[in-house]
């Protein structure tokens, strides 16, 4: 239970709250954080269909409506898969569309896009646009972190400390100037400010040979990151290592890798590629089915779900205590202040700013960092990426749908059907326009070859707004 005051007046639907929540309840779907959390069914077509037989539809017709809702999303392939099988980004997908199937009044969808790889933000986005077209009553309201997600929505407002401070058209908001408010203008923004001033852009896809002319020019001289001189490396080995999901064509297949005097891999790759569960494997959370996993020392794997790695009745408690380097990181974490709450009551991202608090103390001598920076803001994502790039931190693995979040590792691997598909430092890949338009990431490779020109920026809303809904084409 969360404990709180709730203080004034308010309606929804033109009935006041509190009192007719009970009434409210049947005509809002909600989509949470942690969507897992509330599964119920082992299949996710049951799972879909759960909430529509509880309002009284027939098997056969929720059925129905639940491959309809499935086939908007573009997962009808997982509807007889098992829900526990699936990646983060998977079950956040079939969570959304548990939500759509009953065809809500009001939609409430808490940051549905956290763990999206871009082709499965599209889908979402796709999914959430014909709703507005087929119920144009409909209100959607979206919490988010990732700014692109908001262009489409008519209006955006901004909070802090618990109060609206501007809002306005999204048009407006998200192309103004957002670091008064302590917010970073989203890369894939200021990515197609820069691309339509370049001439990358002709309004109905990016340009895929100016792409990929810029991008051979530049790649010679794209300066590696620089980490400094620091003691321990990664070593690890993988030899011909298999693993497959029961009932599914999931997982990892035959995968050789050799990684030694390094500080930093970032994994990549879409939803269901297999990067967790390579990750898991080097952890040895899971067995491979067959094949070698060589690791020097220990590992610690942060989860998707931080939910799932707090036992402890304090923060205190959760760390085992505090002492001059855990208070230190509590602190640049904005975290000092709640050591006596319950880390289950804590929000998402507070929730995601201790767990990377625990893997930096756990005396791990390899972290897996699955989706880190996930509910994290841009303020707090660079915090935590200079947390890890201090002499003291350990080699770390992080796993991430983010190739903004990806881009100052030492080498990045490409992840697709279980494979590795791309091998490399993060500048060559993260500009390379074959590799982006393979696993659906066109913008980033505009932005990180304007980014790394350092050219400026321009270009009207209306311009950006056809960058925004373009793709790269070959």
């Amino acid at each position: 239970m969360i404990r709180g005051t709730l203080e004034g007046e308010g309606s929804v639907l033109g009935r006041s709250l509190p009192l007719s929540l009970p009434e409210i309840s049947r005509d809002i779907g909600v989509v949470f954080q942690s969507p897992a959390d509330l599964f119920v069914q082992g299949r996710c077509r049951d799972e879909i269909s759960f909430s529509l037989i509880c309002r009284g539809e027939s098997h056969d017709r929720a059925n129905s409506m639940a491959m309809r809702a499935a086939e908007e999303l573009g997962i009808a392939h997982l509807l007889d898969r098992r829900s526990r099988d699936l990646s983060g980004g998977e079950k956040q997908l079939v969570a959304i569309a548990s939500s759509l199937a009953v065809k809500p009044r009001v939609l409430i969808m808490d940051e549905p896009s956290s763990q999206l790889d871009p082709r499965g933000r599209r889908r979402f986005q796709n999914g959430i646009e014909g709703v507005r077209r087929l119920h144009p009553g409909i209100t959607i309201i979206q919490i988010e972190q990732r700014l692109e997600c908001l262009r489409f929505c008519d209006q955006v407002a901004i909070l802090d400390g618990g109060r609206i401070v501007h809002k306005g058209p999204s048009s407006r908001v998200l192309m103004g100037d957002l670091e008064r408010f302590s917010l970073k203008e989203d890369p894939m923004v200021g990515a197609y400010r820069k691309a339509v001033e370049l001439g990358f852009h002709d309004g109905s896809g990016v340009r895929r040979d100016l792409l990929r002319t810029m991008g051979d020019a530049l790649r010679g001289k794209l300066s590696p990151v620089e980490h400094g001189a620091r003691a321990g490396y990664l070593s690890l080995q993988l030899e011909d290592v298999y693993y497959r999901y029961p009932g599914s064509r999931g997982g990892i297949r035959g995968l050789n890798l050799s990684l030694e005097g390094i500080r930093s891999l970032a994994l990549m790759g879409p939803n269901g590629s297999g990067k967790s569960t390579l990750g898991k494997t080097i952890a040895s959370l899971i067995a491979p089915d067959r094949g070698v996993v060589k690791v020097d020392g220990k590992v610690f794997y942060l989860f998707q779900e931080p939910s799932n790695m707090f036992f402890a009745e304090t923060v205190e408690d959760e760390l085992g205590g505090l002492d001059d380097e855990k208070i230190r990181l509590l602190e640049t974490l904005e975290l000092s202040g709640l050591t006596e709450r319950e880390p289950q009551l804590l929000s998402q991202g507070e929730k995601q700013r201790l767990a990377m608090v625990l893997a930096l103390t756990s005396g791990g001598d390899l972290l897996v960092l699955d989706e880190p920076f996930r509910s994290l803001d841009g303020v707090m994502i660079q915090r935590v990426k200079g947390l890890l790039r201090k002499e003291a931190a350990p080699p770390h693995i992080i796993i991430t749908n983010d190739p903004e979040a990806a881009s100052s590792s030492d080498r990045m691997l490409v992840m697709k059907g279980g494979r590795i598909v791309g091998d490399g430092p993060p500048q060559e890949i993260l500009s390379d326009p074959h590799m982006m338009g393979e696993l659906n990431w066109p913008m980033y490779g505009a932005s990180v070859i304007a980014r790394r020109s350092r050219m400026g920026s321009g270009g009207s809303y209306h311009q950006i707004k056809l960058a925004l809904d373009g793709e790269v084409r070959s």
